[in-house]
């Protein structure tokens, strides 16, 4: 799948083989009106300085920096995880099935309640999912270790903070 369609797309709308030279003017038309450009390979000094100085960049490099490397550890050493919570290696498997579905629930719901709000809210969406992670994450360090079926629910809660809201 992917080799067809690295080698069916083109990086041009006018070099694409498929359309005729009608559908080719169109498309760079099209381009003309959003005042994107065909093509740029160059970068300006000013657009990194921008890019910078800008607090919206700043404040998405550490969401997902702080989001995504709990993430990993998480996602890989969730058996081990579950397995400290004192559950048998089989169940350990079996407790991680929820989780999955949960992470799935979760990314879809983000998308279509970020769709239906009104304007850019991504930052609100990706504030109201990160907070159960939070909560779930404060619950694994502060709760007694003999309180199992709690800690896997806060373990289950904290999957939320891998949403790639965009």
């Amino acid at each position: 799948m992917s080799r067809t369609i690295i080698c069916s797309l083109h990086e041009l709308s006018c070099n694409r083989r498929w359309l005729s030279p009608a559908e080719k003017r169109l498309a760079v038309e099209r381009l003309r009106e959003n005042q994107t450009g065909i093509k740029n390979t160059s970068v300006k000094k000013s657009q990194i300085r921008e890019a910078l100085l800008d607090p919206k960049t700043w404040l998405f490099f550490l969401f997902g920096l702080s989001t995504q490397v709990v993430n990993g550890a998480a996602s890989n050493f969730g058996s081990l995880i579950i397995k400290g919570f004192g559950y048998s290696s089989l169940k350990t498997t079996l407790l991680q099935i929820p989780y999955g579905f949960i992470i799935l629930f979760a990314n879809l719901s983000a998308m279509y309640v970020q769709r239906w709000l009104p304007g850019q809210r991504r930052c609100l969406v990706a504030v109201l999912y990160v907070l159960p992670a939070i909560a779930g994450a404060v619950g694994i360090h502060t709760l007694p270790r003999h309180k199992t079926g709690s800690l896997l629910a806060c373990y289950w809660v904290s999957c939320q903070r891998n949403l790639e809201l965009r």
